[in-house]
């Protein structure tokens, strides 16, 4: 039984959330590294650290808090390199249960997408992943928007705004502390999805913790919500 409220305006992440490019992100990011000849012992360290982050927050992570020496174009090389990556994979990238999630959702409430992505990366992500197919008129609004990215509650009140909706009255659904993190700092209800997560375990705790309302690891147990 769906003991959630019932909200006016239903946010979805992105990155774990809609689609699966955390692992492909990793994967590039340590290639990266490695490009600039950085011997990776502590691939695992750095995952933890960095899952939820913005590109530029993760270089600067790895930069200051593991020491790896970065060249200044390290951003855009990145970039160039995940774009890449994304455009190969295309639909594969999707979350298993997203697409009619979000469109079953989409009957009964507004809904939009809110990320910490880039806005090129989030719009060949929905494009590649089929979320534009099915519904055509998601619009999707990125941490450019605001000054300071999710864990800051201010890219959700952004989007609140945007639809004239009282934050009490939203509901998001995330996959990490960052973006849980944010939504309660919003004051929005939360779902935590943890179906991407390596540590199932791990990753509800961690989520509870941060003070998602209910946690899930497949889109099936998705509430009705009405």
């Amino acid at each position: 039984m769906n003991t959630l409220p019932i909200p006016k305006l239903v946010i979805f992440d992105c990155d774990g959330t809609l689609v699966d490019t955390e692992t492909l992100h990793m994967d590039i990011m340590f290639e990266f590294l490695e490009q600039h000849h950085h011997n990776i012992t502590n691939r695992s360290e750095i995952e933890e650290c960095g899952y939820g982050l913005t590109i530029k927050d993760f270089l600067h992570m790895v930069e200051h808090h593991f020491g790896y020496a970065l060249p200044s174009t390290a951003e855009q090389t990145y970039k160039d390199m995940f774009e890449r990556a994304l455009l190969k994979q295309g639909s594969d990238i999707r979350i298993n249960g997203a697409l009619r999630t979000t469109t079953r959702v989409a009957k009964s409430f507004p809904i939009c997408v809110a990320t910490n992505g880039e806005v090129s990366f989030t719009d060949i992500k929905l494009k590649a992943a089929g979320f534009y197919d099915e519904l055509p008129d998601l619009k999707f609004y990125t941490k450019d928007l605001v000054q300071n990215p999710k864990p800051a509650p201010d890219l959700f009140l952004y989007v609140a705004k945007e639809y004239k909706t009282d934050p009490r009255d939203c509901l998001v659904i995330e996959d990490s502390v960052t973006g849980v993190t944010a939504a309660i700092s919003a004051g929005m209800t939360c779902i935590g999805f943890i179906g991407c997560a390596h540590d199932k375990d791990k990753a509800r705790k961690d989520l509870e913790t941060a003070g998602a309302h209910l946690v899930i690891d497949d889109y099936k147990d998705f509430p009705s919500l009405t």
